[in-house]
């Protein structure tokens, strides 16, 4: 993680556009945020991760589709995580949170800790 960067773009996922309700591998669509140390957090886009939100046959099309879709972000939070995912998604310089609950308190709570990690320097 850079700790000299102010703004973070995180992909979060979830079905019903309130909770962190989806483990990553059952994700189509995921909710992009940009946070921001001192200031709320924004949507930036809903960015689909499967072609046409539909998941095809092969795990493995499926898995570098997704990862390749979310790359630029710095955090991915899901409920669940595969290991294979998870290597794949971090040798791309993306932090994985696992969390369930709601968008804003996981947010804040992110937002929050970049801030102590920040101070911490």
């Amino acid at each position: 993680m850079d700790r000299k960067k102010d703004i973070w773009k995180v992909c979060i996922c979830t079905s019903d556009m309130k909770n962190v309700n989806l483990p990553f591998g059952k994700t189509d669509v995921g909710l992009i945020y940009k946070v921001e140390r001192r200031k709320e957090t924004d949507l930036l886009e809903k960015r689909i991760l499967s072609s046409n939100g539909i998941r095809q046959g092969r795990h493995d099309f499926v898995e570098d589709e997704k990862v390749q879709k979310i790359k630029d972000c710095d955090y991915i939070v899901c409920t669940k995580i595969g290991t294979k995912f998870q290597r794949v998604i971090e040798v791309h310089g993306v932090s994985v949170i696992e969390y369930q609950g709601d968008i804003k308190t996981v947010l804040e709570k992110l937002r929050k800790y970049l801030l102590l990690t920040r101070q911490e320097r």
